[in-house]
């Protein structure tokens, strides 16, 4: 994961939303595969609510389905 979060802090230096969202999806991913439910969520979340300032409607329906599967 090291990796996504130097990721994460170079997309946030070049003030890159879009880059932000993918990777915090991406993180979310991983921490879902780890059974870090908790974790996934807060990224999932933060995730989305990029995808939304940017009216990005496919990343934000992928974003409410991963959300859906860590509530189920």
């Amino acid at each position: 994961m090291t990796l996504y979060e130097q990721g994460l802090d170079i997309a946030r230096e070049l003030d890159d939303v879009e880059g932000e969202s993918v990777v915090l999806a991406n993180l979310g991913n991983i921490y879902s595969d780890m059974h870090r439910l908790s974790e996934a969520l807060d990224a999932y979340s933060k995730s989305l609510d990029l995808a939304r300032s940017l009216q990005n409607y496919a990343r934000e329906a992928v974003l409410l389905t991963n959300l859906g599967n860590c509530y189920a």
